[in-house]
């Protein structure tokens, strides 16, 4: 059995149609036939498993990299937002993984947008807690 950040019962985006397609934060520049056949196949492999690491795990982190499946970004962040202080969001404009979560730390005043980049595939953004840290390089 493979590995994976979260499990079935944590896993928001079950509906294509309701919680993908519609979803005012889905940003894909894809064909609805090849995101719902890519959604499918998600679902096959998130079935199988119960629970994911990042449910089971107490950890607080620095800093977090969210970039896994395209579907399951939103949950991570959910899973991890209370217990890190940097995310790096990559496809942060153009994903579905991403796009809501880039819109939350927007409209928190907590957080802080420390860079953004328009210029490669699909963008990033670097959000940090508003609190003295040694992000200063960046």
């Amino acid at each position: 059995m493979q590995a994976s950040s979260l499990g079935c019962d944590f896993f928001s985006a079950r509906d294509f149609e309701k919680d993908v397609w519609s979803s005012p934060f889905h940003g894909l520049r894809y064909s609805k036939e090849q995101v719902a056949g890519w959604h499918a196949e998600d679902m096959v492999r998130i079935q199988q498993l119960s629970r994911g690491f990042l449910e089971d795990s107490t950890e607080d982190w620095d800093a977090v990299l969210i970039d896994g499946g395209e579907f399951v970004g939103r949950d991570e962040f959910r899973l991890l937002r209370s217990r890190s202080r940097c995310f790096f969001l990559d496809g942060a404009f153009h994903a579905f993984k991403k796009w809501n979560n880039r819109h939350i730390f927007l409209m928190d005043t907590a957080c802080e947008l420390v860079k953004k980049n328009l210029r490669l595939r699909n963008w990033y953004s670097i959000f940090s807690l508003r609190l003295p840290c040694f992000w200063g390089w960046v």
